[in-house]
C-alpha cells in the first residue's frame, strides 16, 4: 500500500470514485467478474467490451454503474497507482455484513496465480488485519462462489444447495 502504516479502521469509503482516480485503460471488471444481471461468466469479456471501451457506456446496466472496485474508491490513499487491477493481477471488492458490521473482501484474481506475487500477498495481508478475505481464483466458474454473502434489505440470503 502506499501508507506505511496501516489504518485504524477497515478501508472503507464512499462507494463513488477517488477524486482524480479513473479506469483509465483499465477493463478488468469487464473481463473478470460474472455478472448475473448480463449472463457474463467469470472470466469472459463482456460482449459489450471493444478495444476502446464499453461500446454502451453511456447506457449501461445498473449493475456496471454501480460498481467501483476498492481501487477507484480508495478515499483512504492506501492503495496506490500500481495497485490498479490491471498491473496488480487483483480486482478487490470490501463489503460489510449488515448485521455484524464485519467487513470482508473478495480478491479476484485477474489472471491465474496473480494472488501469488509478492505485492499480492502484501495486499491480501493488508486486509486481512480488518476482516477474512477470500481469494477467487481467475475464471473460477460462477456456481463455484459459494463464499460471497448477499443481502437484502439487510437479511442475508443464503445461497441453495446444489
Amino acid at each position: 500500500m502506499s501508507n506505511t502504516s496501516a489504518p485504524h479502521a477497515a478501508p472503507r469509503g464512499p462507494s463513488s470514485p477517488q477524486p482524480g482516480r479513473e479506469c483509465g485503460e483499465c477493463n478488468v471488471c469487464c473481463r473478470t467478474l460474472y455478472v448475473r444481471d448480463l449472463n457474463k461468466p467469470a472470466g469472459v469479456a463482456c460482449k459489450f467490451l471493444t478495444p476502446s471501451g464499453c461500446s454502451v457506456y453511456q447506457h449501461r446496466w445498473d449493475v456496471c454503474k454501480g460498481f467501483v472496485c476498492m481501487w477507484l474508491r480508495d478515499h483512504h490513499g492506501l492503495f496506490a497507482d500500481h495497485h490498479r487491477p490491471d498491473q496488480l493481477g487483483l480486482i478487490l471488492v470490501g463489503k460489510s455484513d449488515d448485521d455484524t458490521g464485519q467487513t470482508r473482501f473478495v480478491a479476484h484474481e485477474v489472471w491465474p496465480e496473480a494472488a501469488q506475487s509478492p505485492e499480492a500477498q502484501r495486499v491480501i495481508e493488508f486486509l486481512a488485519q480488518f476482516g477474512p478475505v477470500k481469494t477467487v481464483p481467475a475464471a473460477q466458474p460462477k456456481d463455484q462462489l459459494h463464499d460471497i454473502t448477499l443481502t437484502v434489505n439487510g437479511k442475508v440470503i443464503e445461497p441453495h444447495a446444489a
